[in-house]
């Protein structure tokens, strides 16, 4: 008897449709190590890193020790240690995963024919409901017989449409999942992390999945502190464009009310190495000296910088106001001009900027009496 092998290649690609949010597995440690197996020996290299803010997908259905996650990492099956919960998190991350994650399995199947099967003979058909495409064709190289089987099926995952809200003031909250509309050509502010300290970071588990989304796409650094979530935008822009930005996102220009949260955004920002001044929302734009928010907070707390009134000839135009980290400000704030957009494109002043986004619960007092 002659026995012929033919190899047939069977590829089964694990693509996303999901039209709402997927679970995914985020790291806000500088970075953090992937695996190719779970609960690796001391000294086993690692296939990669999951930098911060990075997100993948995680791939139900695997068994993994305690402590451990499987995850899609560029086309493979991949696996991150979830231990130090403070700085990884299990969370619903917006639209469809990354096509660079995407895995693709190859598998390898054997096939043998035997010439003593007449060519007059119809070989039984199964038909199968599965959800699963598998195309094989065996054709066998003679002049006399010639069987081709085909058997179909997809492998479809399921859908699952799940809406994160942000508990903030009514405004707009969308955004795409691409550079944000007001920033089309934006070139970022360097972040520098330091090896010796690790940014201030929060509690950021609280801040909601779109966070830190926008977070990735602007390239910025995102935090925590009392109940508002705060974004570094690493992005020059005029005030009004930065407010404009906070706002299309589900926030404002950050505001602040006190010593305590003043010193804890100031050792945030230098955490980062960040030495550029940023906006504020803090605004005197309707009435000279007669400073708001424009999130509509009352004004409660000041921090001026001493001689910010230096320069008389230009000091009434100086209508918005900038956070400064570096000498000899040292997170005082100043007043300068706002900026404005002309046919020729924005002049004026152009800073990185901050936004915050509430996290606090809405709740309804009960009236008694």
């Amino acid at each position: 008897m002659i026995y012929k092998f033919i190899r047939s290649i069977v590829v089964l690609t694990f693509i996303s449709k999901v039209q709402g949010d997927y679970t995914c597995l985020c790291n806000y440690d500088v970075e953090r190590p992937v695996y190719a197996m779970a609960d690796p020996q001391p000294g086993t290299s690692p296939i990669g890193y999951m930098y911060e803010f990075d997100c993948k997908e995680i791939i139900p259905h695997i068994e993994t020790p305690p402590g451990w996650n499987a995850v899609a990492f560029e086309h493979q099956f991949a696996y991150v240690e979830d231990g130090t919960a403070q700085h990884v998190a299990r969370q619903l991350c917006p639209g469809s995963p990354p096509t660079s994650d995407i895995v693709t399995t190859t598998t390898t199947s054997t096939t043998t024919e035997r010439p003593s099967i007449p060519s007059s003979t119809t070989l039984p058909t199964t038909k199968s409901t599965m959800m699963t495409t598998m195309t094989t064709t065996t054709t066998k190289p003679t002049t006399t017989t010639t069987k081709p089987t085909t058997t179909t099926a997809t492998i479809t995952k399921p859908t699952t449409t799940q809406q994160t809200t942000l508990t903030t003031r009514p405004t707009t909250n969308t955004k795409p999942t691409t550079t944000s509309p007001l920033f089309p050509n934006f070139s970022p502010v360097r972040l520098v992390t330091s090896s010796t300290a690790k940014p201030i970071t929060g509690n950021i588990n609280l801040c909601p999945a779109k966070l830190h989304q926008y977070t990735r796409e602007d390239g910025g650094a995102l935090t925590q502190y009392g109940d508002y979530c705060y974004e570094l935008v690493p992005i020059k822009t005029i005030w009004s464009k930065a407010e404009r930005d906070c706002m299309a996102k589900g926030g404002d220009l950050f505001h602040v009310d006190g010593p305590g949260l003043q010193d804890y955004i100031y050792r945030w920002i230098k955490s980062y190495n960040f030495d550029h001044a940023v906006w504020m929302g803090l605004h005197d734009v309707r009435t000279e000296e007669n400073f708001e928010w424009i999130s509509g907070d009352h004004v409660i707390y000041l921090n001026w910088y001493s001689d910010r009134k230096g320069n008389l000839a230009s000091h009434y135009n100086e209508d918005c106001v900038l956070f400064v980290p570096y000498a000899p400000y040292y997170g005082k704030w100043d007043d300068v001009i706002c900026g404005s957009t002309t046919l020729f494109g924005d002049i004026g002043q152009q800073n990185p900027f901050i936004c915050e986004y509430s996290i606090r619960p809405h709740h309804v007092d009960t009236i008694v009496g």
